[in-house]
């Protein structure tokens, strides 16, 4: 389930016999999700600067990281995946937060870069690439591009995500 919001800016121009109107639109995605379709993967691992974090998939689109720390020192921190090799590297798919409607190559200046987290904020959602599912994933990490640092991760175990299971009990 995804929310967007929208802010419309209205620009009137004068033209040579009569007013144009500009429209132009500004889309600012936010994500959520139906606890029903959110499951436990597990937690990340810590190596630096207090990354942790539970991690949950939502759905086969999403992750959401709930009691995210992050101390926000690092020049060039975000969270990366992998679908490829086993362990974090520089070879992996930035998932951008916030997340503004758009990806990000690896070497692109403008990817936004983490700020600091003490676990008591909303629960972080990443949406996933076209193409890219959470069934896909291979690892997540908080990576520093500057310093090619893993700051703390997840590996998922035989190349699926862990699930939960749940037991009904009726007394």
């Amino acid at each position: 389930e995804h929310m967007i919001l929208q802010m419309i800016v209205w620009e009137t121009a004068k033209t040579n016999f009569y007013n144009v109107l500009h429209i132009s639109q500004l889309f600012l995605i936010t994500g959520s999700c139906d606890n029903k379709k959110k499951t436990f993967i597990g937690a990340i691992k810590q190596y630096k600067h207090g990354v942790s974090g539970d991690i949950y998939a939502c759905g086969d689109d999403q992750l959401v990281i709930e009691k995210f720390t992050y101390d926000g020192l690092a020049p060039d921190a975000f969270f990366l995946v992998g679908t490829g090799s086993d362990t974090p590297n520089s070879d992996g798919i930035i998932l951008p937060y916030p997340f503004h409607g758009k990806f990000y190559d690896f070497e692109d200046i403008k990817v936004p870069i983490l700020k600091a987290y003490d676990g008591t904020q909303q629960p972080i959602v990443l949406e996933l690439p076209t193409g890219i599912k959470v069934s896909n994933l291979r690892w997540i990490s908080v990576w520093c591009r500057q310093f090619e640092i893993n700051f703390g991760d997840f590996v998922f175990v035989n190349d699926e995500p862990a699930t939960v299971e749940t037991t009904l009990y009726t007394g």
